[in-house]
């Protein structure tokens, strides 16, 4: 399944045993057919998806975990190529790792009030139970459900850009690495400016997936999911470092068009990635 769809159903799955519980308590044990029969038709039709398996969730978390690291470990990869089309720049990769590392701690410093006070039971709330059976009243509550639905699809909508909720920040990191990604290779090139610039807007992305993906791991009893996303991170170094090696081995690197070819083959297979992520 795709990524958008498996972060929901990932939050969706933190919440199912305090959702069923509330359910239970204001109607009682939905076991019988009548109480079963009274749920759904207060809450309508309930979409029922297998959970998925810890090693599911692990190799999940693995793959999301390389995909915050794979872009920044790739463009240091390509250092030899930065240098030699800026021969004169001194300490290029010191200044792109200085830039991406001061925008990465201001993201992280803007989106910490969000990872830390955000209530994702209250985000994920879009059922609302109406109960009204009276004869004279059926009017109104048929006024009220198709307000209900109009203001749950407004929330929906609202949620691809609430980046209170974990799944989301994860998201939208993944997307802006594609876009810049996107544009960076249809760039003549680059010049140290440029280089800085696209070091900043992989920190924001970098921050921004970070932020999301750690608190969701989080919210899982099972700490294996967090070790998962950490040596996720820790792996993308050593696969990016064994692709460079390879696309080194493929081109001519004593000439600047043979150190270029090699560069842009592994910037496109980090676009590949994170299009294999989002799509």
């Amino acid at each position: 399944c795709s990524l958008p769809g498996t972060l929901h159903l990932l939050s969706m799955e933190v919440l199912s045993n305090s959702e069923t519980s509330s359910l239970e308590g204001r109607y009682g044990s939905t076991s019988g057919a009548t109480n079963s029969n009274n749920v759904h038709n207060n809450i309508g039709p309930v979409l029922h998806r297998e959970p998925l398996s810890d090693r599911s969730l692990r190799l999940l978390f693995l793959i999301m975990g390389m995909g915050t690291l794979f872009v920044y470990n790739a463009f240091i990869s390509c250092i030899d190529y930065f240098n030699a089309v800026n021969e004169d720049a001194r300490n290029l990769s010191g200044q792109m790792v200085a830039f991406q590392l001061a925008s990465m701690l201001l993201v992280t410093i803007c989106l910490l009030p969000f990872s830390t006070f955000s209530n994702a039971q209250q985000q994920q709330q879009h059922r609302v139970i109406v109960a009204n059976n009276e004869g004279d009243k059926n009017a109104k509550s048929e006024v009220l459900i198709n307000t209900t639905k109009c203001l749950s699809n407004y929330r929906n909508i609202c949620a691809l850009i609430d980046i209170s909720s974990p799944s989301t920040r994860v998201l939208l990191g993944f997307s802006f690495t594609f876009l810049f990604l996107f544009v960076f290779l249809f760039l003549p090139p680059p010049t140290v400016i440029t280089l800085n610039i696209f070091s900043v807007f992989i920190g924001i992305a970098d921050a921004t997936s970070q932020s999301g993906l750690y608190i969701l791991a989080a919210n899982y009893e099972n700490p294996s999911y967090s070790a998962a996303a950490v040596l996720g991170a820790a792996v993308s170094g050593l696969i990016v470092s064994l692709l460079r090696l390879i696309t080194r081995a493929m081109f001519d690197t004593q000439t600047q068009d043979g150190l270029r070819k090699g560069a842009l083959l592994l910037i496109g297979l980090s676009f590949v990635f994170c299009f294999f992520l989002i799509a």
